[in-house]
């Protein structure tokens, strides 16, 4: 029980750092695009 409760939380941890990632790419790409 608590090591498939780990593994979960680890996916659900990997999967909020990959959409953070992603929308600060996303905002940098805005931000240099509108430097350029």
């Amino acid at each position: 029980m608590g090591v498939t409760l780990n593994s979960y939380f680890f996916k659900f941890h990997i999967v909020v750092n990959d959409h953070i990632n992603y929308r600060r790419r996303k905002t940098s790409c805005k931000t240099i695009a509108e430097k350029a």
